[in-house]
């Protein structure tokens, strides 16, 4: 639970709509599964997910401009 709450924090919250309104364009155009796809989705987040903590420091020490 930790892990996938965790997981869910750590990603942004408007990317999952975005995604989902192409999801079908992306089916179609790439002959690939919903699954296939959907996991290449996750595998992104997750991927994405793993510099935010390095991004965080670098915010806090320099700020956001």
């Amino acid at each position: 639970v930790a892990i996938g709450a965790t997981g869910g924090i750590m990603t942004n919250p408007g990317q999952t709509p975005g995604f989902s309104a192409f999801l079908n364009h992306f089916i179609a155009d790439l002959g690939l599964s919903r699954s296939v796809v959907s996991t290449l989705y996750t595998a992104a987040t997750l991927t994405a997910s793993l510099f935010l903590p390095w991004v965080g420091r670098l915010f806090d020490r320099h700020g956001s401009r």
